[in-house]
């Protein structure tokens, strides 16, 4: 047993290697049986090891007169048999293979590649193979062709004997990255493949798109191909349409307006939001935690697309996601990237954050058609792009056109609309210290409320509330919960007041504090308005009720 540990174990594991990975062109078919036969009777023969067949085990029984010698006589008899096909099996494969009977890595290789009919390699790495004492290669393909420079490609055009090259790409995305900024005035980051199509070259357009739902391929197909590409089958069944949450804001396509976007700088000079991080971090724990995202348990993947890659935002939203999926989870991938190096990839699930905001429609390079094109053509089922619209609709771009055209297919969303979202938002403001934005007029925290109010604050220890008559018949509601070392606004209820209030149906309610900024701790302003009856007011009780509940609100204001 101990002899077929050292030698069987690493046969049964490098077979299917040689099986895969070496060339077609030496393994026959009869090859290929054997291979398979020797890999199952190297099984075959661990499983009748691994039984009680064992010599010294068998003696014993049979010296108690426990055996039986029939049983043991067949075990002996099988594996024996075993044993004479896998060695005579192993023998003919040894022959076979017999030009690899070394361990020179460099002879192997060589080997492999003089015997190959397809090699895969990148274009820099093809200059090996002209060192090479190969058969020629007739037909050449570069892929993703749009991306190298043209300097790249001629790498593998010297190779011998290429007949035809065909080359694979789309000069609509991104092309090769070059960091000077002297180059590309001079055009050196051109492809070959965009210099060809510039001449006019004929080209073939490959007019079926098999990853995106339709309502994601609409607009970029519109936009970027003139509306040449098709929809696949694939894509247009009721199946592929995948409602990983609840609510129409979650569909296929659509576009979440963050209205409260911050943008700012980080030390590094790079722009970042972190509001959208924020908003961007609920929505994958809200994926996360749902069992529709994780349904029949297939492999889900995530991806967080940010047009500015600043290293504290993606700290920032790696921290935000760490916090809200704890629990390991094999089938839920998150991974965040910038646009630059998420070319030819594609995820089920994509989160865009444009990051800027701000009010004169500066995009930078995010008004970019070709990077605007990749990254609106990586996502499979979901695209959600956050963002915000002035700014966009601003920069007359082509994020002006998607803004515009989000709201004509009804895809476009305000964060504030979601409860969770408009918490995240909220926590975000609360934490870059931008108070006066949840308290001014018009502040999401009291949209859906029927309080008719203005708040102002006036310093970090002022602040005042302005009631009136429209609570009538409001119910009972939480204000938004706000913690911060200055200001905490715990709870304002309202529930069925009196159908008219004293002091012309308003009532001022003001509370001042002449505390410094440095003294200040944690307080809390508590509005409290109490029950108002449902019962008939010629009640006597309830005008006597009704009479203390004004007064209240007067020493109150």
């Amino acid at each position: 047993m101990d002899k077929f540990k050292s030698i069987g174990n690493d046969l049964i594991f490098f077979i299917p290697i040689l099986h895969t990975h070496m060339p077609t062109s030496i393994i026959s078919l009869e090859v290929e049986k054997k291979m398979i036969r020797a890999l199952d009777l190297l099984k075959s023969f661990r499983t009748l090891l691994r039984t009680d067949v064992a010599a010294n085990k068998f003696l014993r029984e049979l010296i108690n007169g426990t055996a039986d010698v029939r049983n043991r006589i067949n075990g002996f008899m099988k594996l024996s048999s075993v044993k004479a096909e896998c060695l005579q099996v192993l023998k003919f494969l040894r022959e076979t293979f017999s030009a690899l009977n070394t361990t020179d890595k460099f002879v192997i290789r060589s080997f492999c590649l003089q015997n190959a009919c397809l090699i895969f390699c990148t274009a820099s790495s093809s200059a090996k193979l002209c060192i090479e004492e190969e058969n020629p290669l007739e037909l050449l393909v570069i892929d993703e062709a749009a991306q190298l420079k043209k300097c790249e490609s001629t790498i593998p055009l010297q190779l011998s004997g290429i007949r035809h090259a065909i080359l694979v790409g789309d000069e609509r995305q991104l092309p090769s990255m070059v960091q000077s900024k002297i180059c590309p005035n001079v055009e050196f980051g051109r492809s070959l493949f965009e210099r060809l199509v510039l001449l006019g070259h004929k080209k073939h357009l490959l007019s079926i798109q098999y990853r995106m739902h339709p309502s994601i391929s609409m607009f970029p197909n519109r936009e970027f191909y003139d509306n040449m590409i098709s929809d696949g089958p694939n894509v247009k069944e009721r199946t592929y349409e995948r409602p990983f949450l609840q609510g129409s804001m979650y569909g296929s396509y659509s576009f979440i307006n963050v209205s409260y976007g911050q943008e700012g700088f980080d030390n590094r000079h790079s722009t970042k939001n972190t509001v959208e991080v924020a908003v961007a971090a609920d929505i994958v724990a809200r994926l996360f935690k749902g069992t529709s995202f994780n349904l029949r348990r297939q492999n889900r993947r995530l991806e967080l697309v940010a047009y500015h890659h600043t290293r504290l935002k993606y700290l920032h939203l790696n921290k935000n996601l760490e916090k809200r999926t704890t629990h390991a989870n094999s089938d839920f991938s998150v991974s965040v990237r910038s646009v630059d190096g998420f070319q030819g990839g594609k995820e089920d699930v994509i989160i865009i954050s444009t990051v800027r905001c701000n009010g004169r429609g500066s995009m930078g390079f995010l008004s970019n058609h070709q990077r605007a094109n990749v990254v609106l053509t990586r996502a499979r089922h979901c695209l959600w792009i956050l963002g915000n619209g002035v700014t966009l609709i601003n920069s007359g771009s082509v994020w002006k056109k998607l803004v515009v055209d989000a709201k004509a297919q009804g895809c476009f969303y305000d964060a504030n609309d979601d409860k969770n979202l408009a918490q995240a938002v909220g926590g975000a403001l609360v934490e870059l210290n931008q108070l006066d934005i949840l308290l001014k007029p018009g502040s999401f925290l009291f949209s859906n409320t029927r309080w008719n109010h203005a708040i102002r604050l006036y310093t970090l220890s002022q602040f005042e509330f302005l009631i009136d008559e429209a609570i009538i018949n409001g119910k009972n509601m939480n204000f938004m919960r706000i913690r911060r070392r200055y200001i905490d606004v715990v709870e304002a209820f309202s529930d069925h007041l009196q159908r008219s209030l004293p002091l012309r149906n308003l009532c001022a309610i003001q509370r001042k504090f002449s505390a410094t900024e440095s003294d200040l701790g944690i307080f809390t302003v508590l509005v409290e308005i109490t029950r108002a009856s449902n019962e008939s007011n010629s009640n006597p009780r309830n005008g006597r009720e009704k009479e203390k509940r004004v007064e209240k609100v007067r020493k109150f204001s």
